[in-house]
């Protein structure tokens, strides 16, 4: 019995990894639709990576979200419009805009994260503890293996 070769092994766990993502962001949907939140997911996504870094430029928060730049400039001036995100100019470069969370801005984002961490939690209940402790492990040992492949953690 011969060795199934690597390259059929790495396709098979490219496989996998995309069905995984694809079930995650599924859960991850069905969630913000429960909550009734006005933010989509990516502009909730938006505003927390803009919380997080204080101040972006386009391309710098569009490279982060891996969201085209047309996209993003065009959600931005909306949430502008709603006041939940302020632009400005560069101090050092007038032609470099930056984009920043308003107080309103982030009073939405904490709120909306507060709901879905707790619908999130909610769907985590029927789980015993040892399930838990195994999931836990397992996204531990997920982001651990991103990292290594040179995959940058949201936090950062």
């Amino acid at each position: 019995m011969s060795a199934e070769p690597a390259a059929t092994k790495n396709h098979d766990l490219a496989r996998r990894f995309l069905d995984f993502s694809i079930n995650l962001k599924r859960l991850f949907r069905g969630i913000v639709v429960q909550s009734n939140r006005s933010l989509s997911e990516e502009r909730y996504r938006s505003l927390l990576c803009l919380l997080k870094m204080e101040e972006a430029g386009l391309s710098e928060l569009s490279e982060r979200l891996s969201i085209s730049a047309s996209s993003l400039c065009i959600m931005l001036g909306k949430l502008e419009e709603e006041g939940l995100v302020e632009r400005h100019r560069s101090s050092k470069d007038r032609r470099q805009v930056h984009y920043s969370c308003t107080a309103k801005g982030r009073e939405r984002v904490n709120a909306a994260q507060e709901e879905l961490l707790e619908q999130l939690a909610s769907q985590f209940q029927g789980l015993s503890a040892d399930q838990r402790d195994r999931l836990l492990k397992g996204l531990n040992e997920i982001e651990s293996v991103l990292a290594s492949l040179g995959t940058t953690s949201f936090e950062e």
